[in-house]
């Protein structure tokens, strides 16, 4: 899975991340906006956010998780793999939450996470069928 992140909008202000899959056909990228927090010089830096506000900003994190987690899943073909890319999804969230725009980071975690625990799998299973080889010998 191919992602392209965006930060649009003028240096003084809070800039936008916009994540898009890049997909090879012609189909309308998907694009999701979500809104920074003030830098330090903004106006808006002394100001707390708002329960409503962080619920909003929760609750689009979710979503955009959701959303990625969800097409990593589409193109695993093995359904017995499932679990490992959840698994590999859920580390990924921890990790990019600790950082201060978690959607910058998350795709490429996801994406690194998921393809280390198939290759982990893989082997594990190309092991198996070499030693069940060996053994019918």
């Amino acid at each position: 899975m191919k992602l392209q992140v965006d930060c649009q909008g003028p240096v003084a202000w809070a800039p936008a991340i916009i994540i898009r899959e890049r997909t090879s056909e012609a189909l309308p990228a998907h694009a999701l906006k979500i809104p920074l927090p003030a830098g330090p010089g903004s106006e808006e830096a002394g100001s707390g956010t708002s329960p409503q506000e962080a619920a909003r900003d929760l609750a689009q994190w979710e979503l955009a998780r959701q959303r990625l987690v969800m097409r990593l899943l589409d193109e695993v073909p093995d359904p017995t793999t499932h679990h490992l890319v959840l698994g590999a999804a859920a580390e990924a969230a921890a990790v990019a939450t600790t950082f201060p725009y978690p959607l910058l980071v998350f795709p490429t975690l996801l994406e690194e996470a998921a393809s280390t625990a198939l290759e982990h799998e893989r082997q594990r299973a190309q092991a198996y069928w070499r030693r069940l080889a060996v053994t019918e010998l």
